[in-house]
């Protein structure tokens, strides 16, 4: 625990400043569409989007040449840009890489980084050692992938099934790691939905902390789920520091 005591202390004294702005990666342009909290309050300028494919169906299956920024600041605004997006041929799979990301990652420190990809309890873009040793990155992590925070409780003889220790998690490692993390959010369970993330930036960038924007989007989850079975496919898990902000 210690290097993460040490790491929030240089959160809260200010000595290792972090941006306010947002790395997402994503094949689905509306996990940019849920983010427009954050275009509003820092502009586009502070969104670092990958991507889209401007080059033809297929273009980036399985090449990680399609890794690259969208050029949003030639866009008046996010719905000018989800426009044009929707008249793209869709990104595939296979694009997303772990080296250009975790080069990307040692480079700053924005306050959200969220990564849309297949994931299970150890795997989710990167392993859960190469998230251990993971280079700064940014202050709050958002996995969407399935069963990112499933992991078995320890010394526990209650029925699971999930193996993963906690040790072995990635998202546990990426907050408890080398990184600047000092949170991450994600789904114990496989998802069905999406992640409700605008209830999230609306209640940061509004002022709250993250603990109760974690609640806020809880409850827009209940209320959207029509029976039990929706409802527990929309649950989310938080690790780490609750209180942290947008500030």
């Amino acid at each position: 625990m210690a290097p993460f005591f040490r790491k929030a202390l240089a959160f809260y004294d200010g000595s290792v400043p972090y941006g306010r702005g947002l790395y997402l990666i994503s094949n689905d342009a509306s996990c940019l569409a849920r983010s427009r909290s954050v275009w509003d309050a820092v502009g586009s300028a502070e969104i670092e989007y990958y991507s889209i494919n401007e080059k033809g169906p297929g273009a980036f299956k399985n090449n990680p040449a399609g890794y690259l920024r969208a050029d949003l600041e030639k866009f008046a605004s996010l719905d000018r840009f989800l426009e044009h997006a929707a008249t793209l041929p869709w990104m595939e799979e296979g694009w997303q890489s772990a080296e250009v990301f975790l080069g990307h990652m040692k480079g700053a420190r924005r306050r959200f980084v969220w990564w849309n990809v297949h994931s299970d309890p150890e795997r989710s873009l990167i392993t859960q050692e190469q998230a251990a040793a993971m280079e700064g990155g940014g202050l709050i992590a958002i996995l969407n992938g399935c069963s990112v925070g499933g992991f078995r409780q320890p010394g526990s003889r209650s029925h699971v099934d999930v193996k993963t220790v906690p040790g072995s998690n990635v998202m546990v490692r990426t907050v408890y790691g080398r990184s600047a993390f000092l949170a991450a959010l994600g789904t114990p369970h496989n998802r069905v939905d999406d992640e409700h993330a605008a209830a999230l930036f609306q209640c940061l960038y509004s002022g709250g902390y993250l603990g109760m924007a974690h609640l806020a989007r809880e409850r827009q989850q209940d209320k959207d789920s029509p029976d039990p079975g929706a409802r527990r496919g929309r649950q989310e898990m938080l690790v780490g520091d609750p209180f942290l902000d947008v500030r």
